[in-house]
Parts: structure tokens; C-alpha cells; sequence
């Protein structure tokens, strides 16, 4: 009842005068203000007690439920300013070890990835019996495994896995410590640490779990294994964001087994899904490759037509192109294959232009426009 707590503290204040609760009074009423996201009120009771409080404790509490308020604002200078107050003047204070910890906060949310590594790891150094090491050893690993200094990220999961086995966020962890060991090559550790995340973990970290098992099969070699894992995925999770890189997965697995139909259903199903996302245009790619093996040329030339349009500013638009050009000419058409050899010519002078160029004067003289084709023939130099 916030609004009443407001009223009896303001009242409170009015009474007290020089009273030794003052310093709780404007404590108190700094949080409920928050409470109601009255935020500057709440502000202006904290920096009071900066100034006016004998008591270090409470200002250093006060210094550091300011800084929170304005890291949600994303105003990080002046949350900073305020966290390092209390490591220089209440350094003894119960709210040191905090402060150090949301500097590291700071530097994560600002890409300052080796300085929020230092400052957790001040955290674990400075205060060894901290409140806040669990976290610092959890955001510890997070940080190396963004960092991909996957042995260090590897390492902090297991310390605070071992050091807190009850541990509110030990899915979490596994599920991390997974990915670390995943990236470090170690996928029968991999494997092991997401089956434990999808043990006793909420089901988000259920879902990625189970992806995470059938990565490190495939990482392990164990292509079946790993299309088991997949299919169970895909069963359990139909309306997962993975659901795409799972299908473009069995896309290429279908490739290796020479199933290209198989191949082109997988790929299919993505370009069929709302959730494709940036993995369409891979999948569209594919697909017009895996149609070319499949021996459909038209199908393939078809799809890459689709691919170009889709997608003009690709990467890979030249190699659309070239690969588009080449399909034409197998298939006899020389205009066809010009045009697109046209298509694939930049500004640039260099070799990759020079033997576009020579492509083109080989297709006209193949449809006996000799003329056109020494032309042509002579642009290479320039090019």
C-alpha cells in the first residue's frame, strides 16, 4: 500500500525534526517512491542521504539503489558515478561487494567485456564471502563464453555449479557451461551438461538443451545420432525459433546421403515458415543447389531467378549469377547465360571481372556472333 506508506513518511519527516530516524525516514520513503516509479522524487531522497546521513551503511545502501534506478534508465555515467562513491567512501560498508559487482554490470552492458571481467573478478578477490559471488561467477562465465575464451567460461560454471549446488539458475549454468564445452570441442561434456540444464531447467532451457545435444552428435560425427536428436527436437518443439536452423540442418545431412529430394523438403519447409528469419536466404540457395545435384536444372535456374529477386544485395549474388550463367549454357541457352553473366560484372577492375568478361565472349561466339564476340574478346585487357 504504497501510497499510505508515502503519507505516514512524509509525515514522519515533518515530525521528526533531528529525530536519529531521519535517516530511515527519507530511506524508506527513497524505496517506496521507486515502488511507485515516482524515480527523480525517489532520486533526490537518495542524494540526500548522501549528504545527510550518519550513518554509512544506509548512504551506501542509498548510493547504490540510486545507481540501479539510473541503470534502468541506461544513464550508466551517472549509475557508475554513484557505485564508485561507495567503493571510495564506504568501502567497509555491507554494500561494497554490490557496488563492485553492478560496476561489472555496467561494463557488460557497454561491451566493455575485459573490464566487466575485472570487476567480477574483484568481486570473488575482494570479497571472498560475498552475497554476490554466486552471480559474479555465473556472469564471469557468461562474459568469457561472449568473448569466446571458452576454457575460463568453462571453468567459472563448473566453480559456482560446485560451490552452489542448489542454486536457483543451476539449468542455466548447465546449459552454459554445455555450450562452453560444445565450443571447445568437448561435445561428451557438452552432452552431459545439457542433459542435466534439461533435468530441472524451465522449459526455454529445455528447448535449447535439446538443440544443444543434437549439435555436439553432429559435432561428435554422429550424423545419425544427431537426426535422431533432431527429429525428437522437432516433435517437442514445433514453434521453437530453431525450428529453421534444425530443418537446414537435415537439408544438408540429406545432401551428404545423396537424398536430394529429401534435401529439398527440408529447405522447402523453412521457405514455407514464418519464422525464417535471416536463414531463408541460405535455405533458398541451397535449395537451387540441391535442385542442380538433383539434375533439375530448370528447377534450380528457377529458384536462383527467385533468389536474385529475393535478395539483390546478397553476398553471394555473384555466385548466384556465375552459378545461374553456367546452368544456362549446359542447358544451351547462351542468351540466358549473357545475361546473367552481365548481371555478375562490377566496377572493379580485377581478375574475377576479367574472367566474367571472357565468359561472355565465349557465349556469344558459341551462338556464332563472331563479330560481337571479338568484341567482346577485347574488353578483357580493360577489365
Amino acid at each position: 500500500r504504497y501510497e499510505e506508506a508515502e503519507r505516514s513518511a512524509r509525515e514522519a519527516i515533518g515530525r521528526s525534526g533531528a529525530s536519529d530516524y531521519l535517516d530511515e525516514l527519507h530511506y524508506e520513503l527513497g524505496w517506496i517512491l521507486a515502488a511507485l516509479g515516482k524515480k527523480d522524487e525517489a532520486l533526490a531522497e537518495f542524494a540526500w542521504l548522501e549528504t545527510g546521513s550518519r550513518d554509512a551503511n544506509i548512504t551506501a545502501s542509498a548510493l547504490c539503489k540510486a545507481g540501479d534506478i539510473y541503470i534502468d534508465a541506461k544513464k550508466y555515467k551517472e549509475a557508475l558515478a554513484n557505485y564508485d562513491t561507495v567503493l571510495d567512501k564506504h568501502q567497509s560498508s555491507r554494500w561494497a561487494d554490490y557496488a563492485q559487482y553492478r560496476v561489472g554490470d555496467i561494463f557488460l552492458f557497454t561491451d566493455k567485456l575485459d573490464e566487466a571481467i575485472l570487476a567480477y573478478q574483484n568481486v570473488l578477490s575482494n570479497y571472498p564471502a560475498s552475497r554476490m559471488r554466486e552471480k559474479a561467477l555465473f556472469q564471469l562465465g557468461s562474459v568469457y563464453l561472449r568473448k569466446k575464451d571458452y576454457g575460463p567460461a568453462a571453468a567459472r560454471f563448473r566453480m559456482m555449479l560446485s560451490e552452489y549446488p542448489d542454486s536457483k539458475a543451476r539449468a542455466e549454468a548447465d546449459l552454459c557451461l554445455g555450450s562452453a564445452l560444445f565450443n571447445a570441442g568437448d561435445h561428451e561434456g557438452a552432452i552431459e551438461a545439457s542433459r542435466k540444464a534439461a533435468e530441472s531447467g524451465p522449459e526455454k532451457v529445455k528447448e535449447m538443451a535439446a538443440y544443444q545435444i543434437a549439435r555436439a552428435y553432429y559435432g561428435m560425427k554422429k550424423d545419425d545420432d544427431a537426426a535422431r536428436e533432431f527429429s525428437a527436437f522437432l516433435k517437442q518443439y514445433p514453434g521453437s525459433d530453431l525450428v529453421p536452423d534444425v530443418w537446414f540442418w537435415f537439408g544438408e545431412y540429406y545432401i551428404s546421403k545423396g537424398k536430394f529430394e529429401k534435401a529439398g523438403e527440408s529447405f522447402n519447409a523453412i521457405l514455407k515458415s514464418s519464422a525464417a528469419g535471416d536463414i531463408r536466404e541460405r535455405a533458398l540457395f541451397a535449395l537451387a543447389a540441391s535442385k542442380y545435384d538433383e539434375k533439375d536444372l530448370s528447377g534450380s535456374i528457377e529458384k536462383l531467378d527467385q533468389f536474385l529477386k529475393e535478395f539483390p544485395e546478397s553476398k553471394v549474388r555473384g555466385k548466384a549469377l556465375a552459378k545461374a550463367a553456367a546452368i544456362s549454357k549446359s542447358m544451351g541457352d547462351m542468351d540466358r547465360a549473357v545475361w546473367y553473366l552481365k548481371n555478375a560484372l562490377t566496377t572493379e577492375n580485377n581478375e574475377s571481372n576479367a574472367q566474367i568478361q571472357y565468359e561472355i565472349a565465349e557465349a556469344i561466339e558459341a551462338k556464332g556472333m563472331t563479330g560481337e564476340a571479338a568484341e567482346e574478346y577485347l574488353k578483357v585487357p580493360y577489365v
